[in-house]
């Protein structure tokens, strides 16, 4: 942290977390007939001495900053502003690996002759099970900015404005621009409620009015397919497909939020509600 000058400080940080996992099984070889494999039924062979691998490894980082300034002028008009900002995302990383043949003695892994395969049988063969890699990442960045104002601890007006975005649709609607207002009331300050102080001692009122916002991570701007090992007429088909949403943006939630906070004879209470629109 730091205060580059009277009343206004800046502070700064970076997170990162990461996690890994590594994975390695032997399996030795059965003299038995019957056990299901991957393989089995396609080679001359039931379950050789075969090898697994699977390596995953997860991250997360963040880098935030944001500037404040407070100050309090005349005894009672106190005023804070701040404006701040984050950057961050989380990335996976996937990979798996099975060799149907795997020589222990000479550390030796491999897959048996493609001649060893009958000509009708080569594309029943499920590739999806001798390994694969995925990497997936999301990334997503914010600017806030807030007032707040509060003269002689009694009234108090609060605004904010934030600019979201995330990397997963597309540029024209990327980023959402939202705000939110409210105002509070500190009537147990004022000079009529404070000879009742021993009967309740705090009460307020406030409301708050805004935008909230989300978005759905598992639609997509654009068409997906998925291919396997399916084949017609010697040619790669695909196993899955999913229709794109051009024209995603993010989901906006009109908010009002009335709420009450009291202290009555040393018993505290609550009460708030909110109107989605």
């Amino acid at each position: 942290m730091i205060r580059p000058v009277k009343n206004v400080r800046v502070v700064a940080d970076y997170t990162w977390n990461g996690y890994f996992y590594n994975k390695t099984q032997h399996y030795k070889a059965f003299s038995e007939y019957g056990v299901d494999g991957a393989l089995l039924g396609t080679y001359p062979w039931t379950t050789p001495s075969r090898l697994y691998q699977t390596n995953s490894s997860d991250s997360y980082y963040a880098l935030n900053a944001y500037a404040e300034y407070e100050n309090t002028f005349a005894g009672k008009h106190f005023v804070q502003a701040f404006f701040a900002n984050e950057f961050g995302a989380v990335r996976n990383d996937r990979f798996s690996n099975f060799n149907p043949v795997y020589l222990q003695e000479y550390a030796i892994a491999g897959y048996p002759s493609w001649d060893l395969v009958p000509d009708n049988r080569f594309l029943n063969l499920d590739l999806t099970t001798l390994g694969g890699t995925y990497t997936g990442e999301n990334r997503s960045a914010s600017f806030i900015g807030s007032l707040a104002y509060v003269y002689d601890n009694r009234y108090v007006f609060n605004g904010n404005v934030r600019y979201d975005g995330v990397d997963i649709i597309g540029s024209d609607n990327q980023f959402a621009p939202l705000w939110s207002a409210g105002v509070k009331w500190n009537a147990h300050n004022k000079p009529f409620l404070k000879d009742y102080e021993s009967v309740l001692s705090r009460l307020v009122l406030s409301v708050g009015y805004g935008y909230r916002g989300s978005i759905n991570r598992s639609v997509l701007p654009f068409h997906t397919y998925a291919l396997g090992t399916a084949v017609y007429a010697n040619t790669p088909v695909a196993s899955a497909f999913r229709y794109g949403n051009p024209v995603i943006k993010w989901e906006k939630k009109k908010e009002t939020k009335p709420g009450r906070r009291d202290i009555f004879l040393q018993w505290q209470a609550e009460h708030g509600a909110a109107l989605f629109q």
